[in-house]
């Protein structure tokens, strides 16, 4: 059985109920489910009530044959989960997911894994913070670089 994380189905949103399909994540699905005769599965890290969650794949025309909650977004664990619920139905077949960690675990766990890389998720380890540097440095920078122009037209340099 072919397990997907639901961050590919899904775009990112304040609401679980109000998340936007994600066109090529379900395209994936579709084309998968057509060729493995609907032995799909869907994780979800952290969902909201179940009715909520059935409420938007059915919307969607997402038709699993399992979904399961996996309470958590600790790489570690998920990767752990999924691999236990791989185990439940029978096989280690492929896991696809957004989160790199997740899937290094999965993979290291010998079960084959798909990283998707969707445009539309920022992971926070990918966005470096932006630090203002202090006045003091500045000054001290603009400095030193004006000394070294002047020390290399003195032929110093």
């Amino acid at each position: 059985m072919i397990i997907f994380n639901f961050d590919v189905l899904a775009l990112p949103g304040k609401e679980f109920g109000a998340r936007v399909p994600y066109p090529e994540g379900m395209r994936l699905w579709s084309d998968l489910f057509e060729t493995h005769m609907g032995r799909l599965a869907v994780v979800i890290d952290e969902a909201p009530q179940s009715h909520i969650l059935e409420h938007w794949l059915k919307i969607n025309g997402v038709k699993a044959a399992v979904y399961e909650e996996l309470g958590t977004t600790d790489p570690q664990m998920k990767a752990e989960k999924v691999y236990k619920l791989s185990m439940a139905v029978g096989t280690k077949d492929w896991y696809i997911d957004t989160d790199p960690r997740t899937v290094a675990i999965t993979m290291k766990l010998g079960m084959p894994s798909l990283l998707v890389a969707n445009p539309y998720i920022v992971r926070p380890e990918w966005v470096d913070p932006q630090h203002n540097r202090p006045w003091d440095e500045l000054v001290e920078e603009i400095d030193r670089q004006a000394t070294m122009r002047a020390a290399r037209d003195w032929g110093e340099g």
